[in-house]
């Protein structure tokens, strides 16, 4: 079952994070996509893993952070893999937490922020001391910042300041988006948060815009996208709220495109009709936020649509339930 693609900047690769078998085992399976298509070249296993969830590319492009739920986060050399080496593996990041799913690094690439669903924190591990000096010695995982229940989005600020972390919530909590500050973050973990505000029920992704103004984030049980002003973040929480549009059912992945002027947006029914094909929602953003109506096309899809990412013209979904990879044209 697929759950996280990703394309590879400036190839005509695309990578996907996969569970298979059972007991559950995590591979990572290679895609060539041409002509709004995809298939697949290679797959390789991730020993030891109990599947395979969220990732993540380092900015300079060398690294792929596979996070597995249980098992932590393997860290994956892009080149070593697209070249098919047999282990590509170069280390795994472990802090005694668990349900691992989303995973970011900070814009210098030498943190890495992991969101810790069953543990409601996020663990943050020195990823540039887990090179110098070995992936389990002493102050890799730096520690962790204590958030609302589970906790499963992340997003770094462009200017590489802010932390953004959505919780889905539970025992009687609505979902979160949380702001934490990442220097505080990797030195100070415990003290990390400046402040959350409530953001819909089973609030479940964060995606910002290109310049970090606005965060927009997947409502799942509320069936929405919400968009927040960023500065409003830090100073008046309450008053941040930029729009809301509602999509189709239960939405999760989330991503933009054309340069951040639409957003599309994956329903993915997993709860009210599972099994069924689902659809994809595009949002123009810019009619979102002036208040008008701004769902401007929908999208075949398969069961449960779960993470969906973007590539120029091209739109690549997983397709969790009907365990399939589809690539799709961008409307404009």
């Amino acid at each position: 079952m697929p759950f996280s693609v990703l394309p590879i900047p400036g190839t005509d690769r695309a990578i996907a994070s996969v569970t298979v078998g059972r007991p559950p085992g995590g591979e990572l399976d290679v895609l060539q996509v041409r002509a709004a298509s995809a298939s697949l070249v290679s797959s390789k296993a991730l020993p030891g893993a109990s599947g395979a969830t969220g990732m993540v590319l380092s900015h300079n492009g060398r690294w792929l952070a596979v996070t597995t739920f249980y098992n932590g986060t393997f860290l994956v050399s892009v080149a070593d893999l697209l070249a098919g080496t047999a282990d590509p593996v170069v280390g795994q990041l472990e802090d005694g937490t668990s349900g691992q799913i989303e995973a970011a690094f900070s814009i210098d690439d030498r943190y890495l922020f992991v969101a810790d669903e069953n543990s409601a924190q996020l663990s943050v591990f020195d990823v540039e001391r887990a090179f110098g000096s070995g992936f389990t010695s002493a102050h890799v995982a730096v520690g962790q910042v204590p958030l609302g229940p589970s906790p499963v989005g992340i997003a770094v600020s462009p200017d590489g300041r802010w932390v953004y972390v959505t919780t889905e919530g539970g025992n009687g909590e609505s979902g979160s988006l949380w702001l934490l500050d990442e220097h505080t973050a990797t030195q100070h973990p415990a003290a990390a948060v400046v402040g959350h505000v409530g953001a819909g029920c089973d609030t479940v992704r964060v995606v910002l815009s290109p310049h970090g103004d606005v965060a927009w984030v997947t409502a799942r049980a509320s069936d929405v996208l919400i968009g927040f002003a960023t500065a409003e973040l830090i100073t008046q929480p309450s008053r941040a709220l930029r729009a809301v549009v509602r999509v189709g059912p239960e939405p999760v992945g989330l991503a933009l495109y054309d340069g951040g002027r639409y957003a599309v947006v994956a329903n993915s029914a997993r709860f009210v009709t599972p099994n069924e094909p689902q659809s994809l929602t595009v949002v123009d953003l810019e009619a979102a936020l002036a208040g008008r109506g701004a769902v401007v096309a929908w999208i075949a899809a398969g069961a449960f649509p779960r993470e969906v990412a973007t590539d120029g013209g091209l739109g690549l979904v997983t397709n969790y339930d009907s365990n399939t990879v589809e690539a799709f044209r961008l409307p404009t």
